[in-house]
């Protein structure tokens, strides 16, 4: 998934106020992007822009790397 993280919060915000696509299953492709992407804290590019994302989903922790550690 070779999305721009601008695109990917563009599209997450259209999900979730549509209810288009279940919380759990955004977490999921949030993870699966971060993963592609190779997105922790080491890419200050990226990770910056990936974080106000991550804020959409307050019950989400990040591990010791920036890695989504969904409890």
């Amino acid at each position: 998934m070779k999305l721009p993280v601008y695109a990917l919060n563009f599209a997450i915000q259209h999900w979730l106020v549509t209810d288009a696509v279940p919380p759990d299953e955004l977490i999921n492709i949030l993870k699966q992007y971060q993963e592609m992407n190779e997105i922790t804290f080491a890419n200050t590019q990226k990770f910056p822009h990936f974080t106000k994302i991550i804020k959409y989903f307050p019950n989400v922790l990040l591990d010791a790397e920036g890695f989504i550690n969904q409890n």
